[in-house]
């Protein structure tokens, strides 16, 4: 029997909680207006930034994190996905073949 693959989703009323806990406001910092979209309908695909040392030398592995855009002036805003507060706002779901 073959192990099912695991994917994640959000659960956005976890998700605005640790917003509400973390942050001052959800409000964009360009435009004010609160509305955000994630890049991914439904589901998560964890984006990676690519990091390294200040000499330019960059690491194989990229930093984690959760992409969300303003629907009004497109403004990126990211947020870590480590912080086990974050990951909690991901629900595990079997992924669908």
């Amino acid at each position: 029997m073959a192990q099912e693959e695991i994917g994640y989703r959000i659960d956005l009323k976890k998700l605005d909680a640790f917003f509400a806990e973390k942050t001052k406001s959800a409000k964009c910092p360009f435009c004010e207006k609160d509305e955000w979209t994630l890049p991914t309908a439904g589901s998560v695909s964890i984006n990676a930034l690519p990091w390294g040392k200040a000499d330019g030398n960059m690491y194989m592995v990229g930093l984690p994190v959760l992409t969300m855009i303003c629907t009004t002036c497109f403004f990126v805003r990211m947020m870590a996905i480590p912080d086990p507060a974050l990951r909690a706002s991901l629900a595990e779901v079997p992924d669908a073949e």
